[in-house]
């Protein structure tokens, strides 16, 4: 007990330590909703889109399956845009989406989503844009045409997209996101059994050319929806968050009736700060239909993404922090060796 109160002593005289709660809002805030499906059996109430709003993101991106049919039906979009998203609208907050399954992908006659005047370009459902040196790279995953793996491009789709977003990989920006409504990865042990395999033909596809640009290009984030389920991970130096569904039957458990994901990013300090966070670094919360956050972690920027090896000040600044560390654990040791002295005299 009194080595523990010296020991507390001693690390609480030093300001390396970053001692937020990590409750506070982020240079940047944005939240995902995925899977909306509005319209069909599901009906069009989102509770969830309150809450949103009650957090006051940046802007908000949908990541997938807006719609309950196949996309070709005007009503569903209708009621999405005037009724489902109209908290979000009159209250300023930018939407992006992300193209899905059940959204139709681009082809002709042209998707209903291209008649929505959504708050940026949304292209042919790829696209990118920077805000507070984050780099979004947004692909369209869900339909054959996307990526090449079946020699499959009669448009030339995949071509003209794998060019857009390899090109939009190597902006120079402090952080690099990369959102889809399908993924390629989860943790397959904490969740063995899905609605999908990650052995399927489509997600082997999304493996393909993700682990090509995980080779060529930094990527400090995967995010996707698609499998109506949380899972959130890091792997060599790559966060991987799969977005709950914002809507399920109210048969199902609470926590499976509407979540968002809420990202609050940080960015780097200046030198003369000394925290366990230099680089900056990511809070993650996903938050129910209630306003209830029932997961919330950090995640520190990957140091292997950065270009710090002509930084010698940097360099030097880190050494100093890992000297005063040693010398902070050999006080401590000190104190030990005191303390044993008095208990053996006792």
């Amino acid at each position: 007990m009194i080595v523990a109160i010296f020991i507390l002593i001693l690390l609480g005289s030093t300001t390396f330590f970053n001692q937020s709660s990590f409750a506070g809002r982020g240079n940047l805030r944005f939240i995902v909703l995925s899977d909306l499906h509005i319209g069909g059996s599901s009906g069009n109430y989102r509770p969830v889109v309150e809450k949103v709003v009650d957090r006051s993101p940046d802007f908000v991106i949908l990541s997938g399956d807006m719609v309950f049919s196949n996309g070709y039906n005007q009503t569903e979009w209708d009621i999405l845009w005037n009724e489902t998203l109209l908290p979000l609208r009159n209250n300023n907050i930018p939407i992006y989406p992300v193209i899905g399954n059940h959204d139709s992908p681009y082809e002709v006659p042209l998707p209903l989503w291209k008649n929505i005047s959504w708050d940026i370009d949304v292209g042919k459902g790829w696209y990118s844009f920077i805000v507070s040196n984050v780099n979004f790279v947004i692909v369209e995953n869900s339909f054959h045409h996307t990526w090449n793996c079946n020699e499959y491009d009669p448009y030339g789709y995949v071509t003209e997209q794998i060019a857009s977003s390899e090109s939009a990989l190597q902006e120079d920006t402090h952080w690099t996101f990369l959102i889809s409504h399908k993924g390629a990865y989860w943790n397959t042990t904490a969740h063995p059994q899905t609605w999908f395999g990650i052995n399927d033909s489509d997600y082997i596809c999304n493996q393909q050319i993700f682990n090509e640009w995980l080779t060529k290009y930094k990527i400090d984030m995967f995010i996707s929806g698609h499998q109506h389920m949380t899972d959130t991970y890091y792997q060599n130096g790559t966060i991987y968050s799969h977005i709950p569904s914002a809507y399920d039957p109210h048969s199902a458990p609470p926590y499976q009736r509407g979540d968002l994901t809420m990202f609050d990013v940080y960015a780097p300090v200046s030198p003369s700060q000394r925290t366990y966070y230099p680089y900056g670094y990511l809070e993650i919360r996903h938050i129910d239909y209630e306003g209830f956050t029932w997961y919330n972690n950090v995640f520190k920027k990957n140091i292997d993404f950065l270009d710090i090896n002509d930084s010698s000040n940097e360099i030097d600044r880190i050494k100093a922090i890992r000297n005063e560390i040693q010398v902070k654990i050999n006080e401590v040791e000190v104190l030990l060796e005191e303390l044993d002295k008095i208990v053996g005299g006792a």
